[in-house]
């Protein structure tokens, strides 16, 4: 055992481990390490890197290079004031740093300032950046990285400053190269500082040491920069300056027509536009016609007319096309400029387009007084429309001035056989005439007499007289409605022959017009007419007609039916200031007995609806003493004490007891009489009298729903039950129409005036408020008043339970339970959230069923989890829906799969199916696999790709990948140079709710020989919110996205996007929605084309909604781009010609469109919730606005299942709309499988 302990502890084992050590400490920690030089020295800092630094420095203090590298560590880890801390000693050159190396201290204020810039950003510490700026300038910088120097002083927030750093650097040696480039931002950093002069003189210097070839693009940028620093003035002075030394450069000229405009400088506008339309190409017919177009305008506008009818006389010459309105301005031009025949002859061009150009043509064949220009025009007015008489009299002047008479005749001849009418045929029979041709004159003669004998009004009155008194009305009025309808001017009587006939045939049409041209021709009716409209505006249920001729009739003529009819209209339509207003003027006494009796009774109905019962009361005995036998007063007497006070209830009581004494009671008395039991509170007696009525009101909601309420209190709850089941079902039988109502207010005053509205309310609001009201109490839409004593019941909610019995809470109950199921069905928001907080305002207990299906209507989440947690059972399909509404999207699906059993009733597991099915498009699971060929343009794609789909509780994740070989056609403006693309596709989506939040990258490799950046990366983020059940927004932002706007940018180019679009469900069946996209566009080398907008904006109608669905859509869309211009010769090894840039990009697009989408499930979707087949037909139809002409798009597909859920589908596009003077294309082929349940 000694031994090997003697072993273990052996000096050479002891000395061979020390020598371990040494050597692993002098390799960790070498002596003299030139950082420098090291060429790792910009790998990432890890914790270990910049541990080892820091113990190294410890030991090293002195090492500049170490605390260089050791700052940049720190720097990108975000630690910048250990940064500055490093850094410090070198930077103040302490007596402790010994800097061998100047391009080290020219490092050090790099990073010194970087650390200062991202301190002074997110601390309070004042730093001094002035003076590392003054040091770092006047260092050596012959080594340093200049961009990376350039792109830390652009990070200065002080202008003033960045502009000095700027115009200091441009004088060293080191920057000759881009001396020009820093000025020039040193410009810009004057003008953030408001300091224009600097600025001006810094672009001066700039633009004098640039190159030939570089001055025109200084010119460029200096105006734009004056333009964005808001001096269009300034910006003006330089276009002057420029324009002298690059007075062919198409831009520059350009840009100064645009600033010349902001300056409202019209002569140097035209003088530039002038100078442009010198340096266009003569092959550039459109540009050049456009500007002449505007130069012409401008001409005109500057009061140069001599120009302008220089330009006019040149596009004549040219036979130049000219649109409608610009042929306008060159006949006004030659008018101003004393060139009436000219003008006459563009006008006369202008016939069938201008409405402006008769009247001139007209006016100026006139003025020239040439008979055979009249008759050019005249000819050329009639070829498409007939003469006015005036026309036709200055034609057949004309041609007796310049025609021989047999020409005369045959243009007249041809004339009436054109347009055959009594004074074309007066006018042919004067000529003959005139003539001496009087055997040609009689013909006409009797022409004119067998076919326009009634033409004349006398004449035809005359014929209508002797049908009538022949007893002919039909055929009266048919002559009449004929002589009308050739007519525009129809003399009152005419009209008044019209209303008497069609009155007496029962002709409403006819009678409603004559009644309404009388009185806009006349102002008033004759008695006798007035009587007719009111009696049909009457069977017309029109009471506001009827008050309104009633009241003209009675300030005319003072009749006392009249004045009655307006009463007893003003109560129909509610007006009750009218009539309060007539009844103060007259009172009973002055009316004659036949009418005063049914004035006592209108007139008392006002003063009870005013609660003056006591005038109510003594009118209506008075009625009664004139008529003991008459049925409206007996009525109105009960109805007086119906809504008297309770101490009018006995003789009330007495009454009633009278009525039923005497044996047979009219109909009309009947609701009276029940109405006054229910007073009483007999039920019975009330059940008694409205039993008789039964059949007769089964469709009379109102009536039913006091019906109800006596059945109830009654005790017969069943039929109670039952009645109210039948006035929900007319309910919503009656839907459409209660919205129609609804939209035009047509809800009686007095129900708002009586009941206890909120003004915080709108004015749709409290009148749902009253119908509910009184709908709740036993009284429908259309009742004229509801009892105070009920509505102070209803609303006094703070005494609820006191005011209340058992029996009429029970009854209130059962009414919310089925009008708020009612409102549910029906999608009416507004009265199911009136009639929940009802009942919970009334504590009356809501089943948990109505109040989770009204939180899921309203999006409550409140209510919706309090359902979801209470004892009682509840649907399976509204529980799915609730735990997705709530956000829990896997646990919802998850739960309606797992409750899909055997024991559940048909309705039920169809509901929960449905829902289910519908929920697992959110969360798809499974693979396709599609082939497919396309077309863009003139390049045709073939390939595959494979999609995998699969969904994580609340996410999901999609995985795409695709393989096309690319082919360009024999007639593309591209060479064959691209051979294939692969693409991989990642896209992450997160919900939360009916919200979701996405990204996608894409990887894209295009094999092409002559590409040197084949490969690319893009990438989108998204968002899609749902602030409200109605309204979708969403939001994207794009990275290098491919866009095949054109085959050539499909392959070379890429776009930057910001995109947001929002969706409006107006209504179940309608929806808007718009987008708007701003692009910035990208070619080889991240070169910028151009930058533009799009913009959308649609309408959808649906008319069926699943299985299948079909949909109607118009929609617009608008697309503007501003594009630069292309550095061709980067493009030239895929073009067959020269490139440019309206070859990869458009400069405008525009489509109007309307369609139709036939569809049944989703063809070619992994999740299908459709039986199988699956199909969808899409036919849309649209309007280029750029280049006024139609296309057509059609898409078809169709799918089948074919051993589970699974999905074998077909499709095909196809778009007229051009992409490089080609259609559009595709078609795939693809199998898809769902794995899952």
């Amino acid at each position: 055992m000694a031994k090997a302990d003697n072993k273990l502890i052996r000096l050479p084992g002891i000395l061979f481990v020390f020598v371990v050590v040494l050597l692993v400490l002098y390799l960790l920690f070498p002596d003299n390490i030139q950082f420098g030089d090291d060429k790792k020295s910009d790998e990432p800092a890890d914790a270990l890197s910049l541990a080892y630094l820091k113990v190294r420095l410890k030991s090293d203090k002195a090492n500049v290079a170490l605390r260089i590298k050791l700052a940049k560590q720190l720097q990108q880890v975000g630690e910048f004031k250990e940064s500055v801390k490093a850094l410090s000693p070198v930077v103040y050159r302490t007596e402790l740093i010994t800097i061998r190396n100047e391009q080290f201290y020219t490092d050090a204020l790099i990073l010194w300032l970087n650390a200062l810039l991202s301190l002074n950003q997110s601390t309070t510490e004042s730093l001094d950046i002035d003076a590392t700026i003054k040091a770092l300038v006047n260092s050596d910088l012959s080594s340093v990285d200049k961009e990376k120097l350039l792109n830390t002083l652009e990070r200065l927030n002080k202008s003033e400053l960045k502009a000095s750093a700027f115009t200091q650097l441009s004088v060293k040696k080191e920057f000759t190269a881009t001396q020009s480039q820093l000025l020039i931002l040193a410009a810009k950093a004057y003008y953030s500082a408001d300091n224009i002069v600097n600025g001006n003189s810094s672009f001066s210097s700039a633009y004098q040491k640039s190159s030939a070839q570089e001055k025109p693009e200084v010119a460029i940028t200096h105006l734009n920069a004056l333009l964005a620093a808001n001096q269009p003035g300034e910006a003006f002075k330089f276009t002057q300056y420029y324009l002298k030394r690059h007075p062919d450069n198409k831009s520059l000229l350009k840009l100064s027509i645009n600033i010349a405009q902001q300056n409202s400088e019209l002569s140097s506008v035209i003088a530039y536009k002038e100078a442009l339309l010198k340096n266009i190409n003569q092959d550039n017919s459109n540009l050049k016609h456009d500007l002449e177009l505007e130069l012409f305008s401008l001409y005109i506008a500057a009061g140069s007319l001599d120009k302008a009818e220089t330009m006019a006389n040149k596009w004549l010459r040219e036979k130049r096309q000219l649109s409608a309105s610009n042929k306008s301005k060159v006949a006004q031009l030659y008018e101003w400029q004393g060139e009436p025949r000219k003008a006459f002859k563009l006008w006369l061009t202008l016939l069938s387009t201008n409405s402006k150009a008769k009247v001139r043509a007209i006016e100026l064949s006139n003025g020239l007084n040439d008979a055979r220009l009249s008759v050019q025009l005249y000819q050329k007015l009639a070829s498409s429309n007939t003469l006015t008489k005036q026309q036709l009299k200055a034609y057949y002047q004309a041609l007796i001035s310049s025609s021989p008479i047999s020409t005369t005749e045959q243009r007249l001849k041809d004339y009436v056989n054109k347009y055959p009418s009594l004074t074309s045929r007066w006018l042919l029979r004067s000529f003959y005439y005139d003539n001496f041709q009087f055997n040609k004159a009689q013909q006409q003669d009797s022409l004119i007499n067998q076919r326009y004998a009634s033409l004349d009004a006398d004449k035809l009155l005359s014929i209508v007289d002797l049908n009538w008194e022949l007893n002919q009305p039909d055929i009266a009025i048919t002559r009449l409605n004929k002589w009308i309808n050739g007519h525009k001017k129809v003399p009152v009587t005419v009209w008044q022959k019209l209303a008497d006939i069609a009155w007496y045939l029962g002709d409403s049409g006819s009678a409603k017009l004559a009644y309404e041209k009388i009185y806009q021709q006349q102002g008033v009716f004759s008695k006798e007419h007035m009587r007719q409209a009111i009696d049909l505006a009457v069977s017309d249920d029109d009471y506001l007609k009827v008050q309104q001729l009633a009241l003209d009739g009675w300030k005319k003529y003072a009749e006392y039916d009249l004045l009655v009819i307006a009463l007893d209209a003003s109560i129909n339509v509610e007006d009750y200031s009218t009539a309060e207003a007539l009844i103060k003027k007259q009172s009973p006494e002055q009316l004659p007995e036949n009418y005063r009796v049914q004035y006592q009774l209108i007139a008392a109905q006002i003063y009870r609806r005013n609660n003056n019962i006591s005038k109510a009361t003594e009118l209506t005995y008075a009625a009664l003493q004139a008529a003991p036998d008459n049925a409206a007063v007996k009525e109105a007497l009960l109805w007086l004490l119906i809504d008297g006070s309770n101490d009018k209830l006995p003789q009330l009581n007495r009454l009633l007891e009278s009525y039923e004494s005497q044996g047979y009671v009219r109909p009309a008395l009947r609701s009276a009489m029940a109405a006054g039991w229910l007073k009483l509170k007999q039920y019975r007696n009330a059940l008694y009298w409205m039993e008789q009525d039964r059949s007769a009101n089964k469709e009379n909601v109102r009536w039913l729903s006091d019906y109800a309420y006596t059945l109830h209190q009654s005790s017969y709850r069943t039929d109670a039950y039952q009645v109210r089941r039948r006035i929900i079902h007319l309910l919503h039988s009656n839907t459409t129409k209660q919205n129609s109502d609804l939209q035009n207010n047509a809800v009686p005053n007095a129900v708002l005036n009586t009941a206890v509205l909120n003004t915080d309310l709108t004015q749709q609001e409290q009148i749902i408020k009253a119908r509910t009201q009184s709908l709740l109490n036993g009284q429908l839409t259309g009742l004229a008043q509801i009892p105070e004593y009920i509505l102070q019941q209803l609303y006094q909610i703070n005494n609820s339970n006191d005011l209340f019995d058992a029996t009429d809470k029970d009854n209130l109950t059962q009414w919310l339970i089925l009008l708020l199921e009612w409102a549910l069905q029906n999608n009416r928001k507004e009265q199911a959230t009136y009639l929940y907080n009802l009942a919970n305002a009334l504590n009356i207990h809501l089943p948990e069923w109505l109040k989770l299906s009204y939180g899921l209507m309203t999006f409550d989440k409140t209510i919706i989890e309090r359902s979801l947690k209470s004892s009682e059972s509840l649907p399976l399909a509204d529980q799915t829906f609730a735990l997705y509404k709530m956000g829990y999207t896997g646990d919802s699906i998850a739960f309606g799969l797992t409750q899909l059993r055997d024991t559940l009733s048909n309705d039920e597991t169809n509901q929960l199916r449905r829902i289910t099915s519908s929920l697992r498009q959110d969360l798809p699971n499974g693979a396709k696999l599609t082939a497919s060929q396309s077309a863009i343009g003139d390049i045709d794609l073939n390939g595959q790709s494979f999609n995998y789909v699969h969904a994580f509780d609340e996410s999901l994740i999609n995985l795409e990948l695709n393989n096309q070989a690319i082919e360009v056609i024999n007639t593309s403006l591209l060479l064959p140079v691209f051979d294939r693309e692969n693409e991989l596709n990642l896209v992450n989506t997160y919900l939360n709710g009916s919200n979701k939040t996405w990204w996608n990258i894409n990887f894209r490799t295009l094999e092409s020989p002559t590409l040197e950046n084949s490969s690319s990366t893009s990438l989108r983020i998204g968002q899609n919110y749902q602030p409200t059940s109605r309204l979708q927004l969403d939001y994207q932002l794009q990275y290098k996205q491919r866009d095949s706007i054109s085959s050539a940018f499909y392959l070379l180019g890429n776009k930057n996007a910001v995109k947001s679009s929002a969706s409006y469900q107006v209504d179940r069946a309608n929806r808007i929605y718009s987008e708007l996209t701003f692009n910035q566009y990208k070619g080889l080398d991240n070169e910028t084309l151009g930058n533009g907008n799009e913009f959308r904006l649609g309408i959808q109608h649906q008319l069926m909604y699943q299985d299948p669905a079909w949909t109607l859509y118009s929609e617009f869309y608008s697309l503007n781009n501003s594009l630069n211009i292309l550095n061709s010769s980067r493009y030239t090894p895929y073009f067959k010609q020269q490139p440019s840039i309206d070859l990869l990009l458009p400069k405008q697009y525009c489509r109007t469109s309307i369609g139709s989408t036939w569809q049944k499930g989703d063809p070619g979707s992994i999740v299908q919730t459709a039986p199988s087949p699956h199909y969808l037909l899409n036919i849309d139809l649209g309007w280029l606005c750029h280049e006024n002409s139609f296309d057509f798009a059609l898409s078809t597909a169709i799918g089948w299942r074919i051993f589970g859920d699974d999905e074998l589908s077909f499709g095909l596009r196809f778009s007229s709309s051009k992409v490089d003077s080609q259609d559009n294309q595709s078609i795939y082929l693809s199998y898809s499988k769902y794995f899952g349940r």
